[in-house]
This record gives structure tokens, sequence and C-alpha cells, in this order.
């Protein structure tokens, strides 16, 4: 539901003729659920779900063999002074640790300086509002100084192109695919470049990340209100961080090692190129035991 939108926004498969495509074309989603039936949880259940994901011990659960590098939070609601204080305290923690988490959060839907919201105005985050089709602040979205950035949120009420479509953000619903609008479809557009700038750069961290995206944006998304450094420009960010243009193709796969578990007679190798050139390839299978084996397609 919510949370498979946003994966899939962020990670999902690409070149495979269904749906959308994901910013990080194949990257891994760890999801973590923190909230319960219509979207409601408790703000120590969501800070355990983020610490868990970062590799931090939380008693009661087997500690997290694979933790993230980047937590997108699609979540948020008005601050009190108990709750300030306690994401204000919590988050600073996360953010001090030695493997260097990216936290991405919502702005909120409220139409509001999102000054008010948790913890999308906890410093240092990376707070993302959201623009419509047409490139400018969503109504609903909330705006002001916390804003890092303002990223494609959509609006399912309007079909501005004409394309008989709603102009929401299509991404991944179980069992398909469908529009939606908000902040917290923005959230992990932003949250998916982080993951692209972490490819470039690993040793970047929360201020890191920030600044490049802030540096790279296109400055006509700014707005009276406060939209921070503008929209959103991936290439930008990417070439901000060191990246460059691969002009020739450049080959590889997803895995380097394919194991089949008792009961699986296929599994999936993705054959990508890195580069900015056409190519092809051939798949060949060999060894003693060649005769096992098939590849589709060779």
């Amino acid at each position: 539901w919510h949370g498979t939108h946003i994966a899939g926004t962020i990670g999902a498969e690409t070149n495979n003729g269904a749906g959308t495509a994901g910013i990080t074309i194949h990257g891994p989603i760890e999801p973590v659920r923190v909230l319960g039936n219509q979207l409601t949880g408790e703000d120590v259940d969501i800070m355990d779900g983020i610490v868990w994901a970062v590799g931090v011990h939380v008693d009661g659960s087997p500690d997290n063999v694979a933790p993230a590098r980047v937590v997108n939070l699609s979540l948020g609601g008005p601050t009190d002074d108990a709750s300030q204080q306690f994401w204000d305290e919590n988050l600073a923690a996360v953010l001090a640790l030695d493997s260097h988490p990216i936290i991405v959060v919502a702005a909120g839907n409220s139409d509001e300086d999102a000054a008010g919201i948790v913890p999308a105005n906890v410093a240092g985050m990376i707070t993302v509002g959201a623009v419509s089709i047409q490139g400018t602040r969503a109504s609903y979205s909330n705006f002001g100084a916390n804003v890092t950035i303002m990223a494609p949120g959509g609006d399912e009420g309007t079909d501005i192109n004409a394309d008989g479509q709603p102009d929401g953000v299509l991404s991944t619903v179980n069992p398909d695919f469908d529009f939606r609008d908000g902040t917290s479809m923005a959230t992990p557009h932003v949250a998916g470049v982080a993951a692209l700038l972490l490819a470039v750069n690993p040793t970047l961290d929360q201020a890191g990340v920030a600044a490049i995206l802030k540096e790279s944006a296109d400055h006509n998304g700014e707005c009276n209100e406060g939209c921070g450094g503008g929209w959103l420009d991936a290439v930008n960010a990417l070439l901000t961080a060191g990246g460059s243009v691969q002009e020739a193709a450049t080959m590889t796969t997803d895995v380097t090692t394919v194991t089949f578990p008792q009961g699986f007679q296929t599994e999936n190798v993705n054959v990508l190129n890195l580069g900015n050139a056409p190519f092809s390839f051939t798949a060949t299978i060999d060894g003693a035991q060649a005769d096992l084996f098939t590849v589709s397609p060779s």
C-alpha cells in the first residue's frame, strides 16, 4: 500500500516493460513497518524502526545484518513539546552514528509551514516538499525554512497534460500499479537520488548530501513561501557529487554469484549498461556441469 508505492519510486525493476521505473534501477529495499491501520503509529515504534534499519540493536528484535544507508520517512504529524524533544534527541543520535545514515523526510500535506510538523522540522533533516506536474508547489505541500528541496508529488485531482490519467505519481501498489499524490510520494524521489549520490561518493554524510541537493537544484523551483533549493535535479546532483558521463558502453551484472536455494529452479541475473552507448552481449555456460543449466535470453 503506502509503503509499497514509496518503495517502487525508489527501486522498482526497470526496463521490464511494466509499470514504472525505479530511480535506483535495482537497488535493494529494506521495508520496515512502523505504522498500523489508517497509517497511524507511536513515535517510539517509528524510532525503533529507524534505529534498527541503520544497524542499531533494538531489544526484542534480531539485529539487522544489512544496515540501510538511506532512510525514507514518508510520515509525520503535528508537533508538541514532548514529541519534539523525543525526535530532536533521537534523530541527532542517529545522524551522529559512524555509518553516516542519510534521513529523508516528508514535509507534510497540510499547506502550512513545516516548522509545525515533526520530524520534518528536526534540525539537519533533508525535508522534501512536493511540486505538481506544472512544477509549482502543490497546493497541499507544506513549505518554509525547514524545506530542503522539492520533488514530484503529483495531484490526482487534475489531468493537465490531457493523457487520460490523473497527474499523480505512478508507482507499485499490490498487486499492480496506481497513481497517488503527496509529499510522501515526493520524498522517495529524493531518497532514491541520495542512494545514487552514495554510489558516486560513499563517504557523504547527511550534511553533504543536503548541500549537493540544494546546490544542484533547479532554482526555478524556489517559491516565496519557502521551497528550499528548488526542484530536484538528479543528473546535476550526480555531476556535482563527482560523477561523470560515461561515453562508452560499460556492461555489468547485478550479482557475481547465483545461488539456487533448495526448491528453486530459476534465478534472475540483470545485465546492465552503465555507459552511454549501445552494446550487445551473449551469455554462455561453461564448466563440468554446464549441461545442467540453461540461460534465457542468451
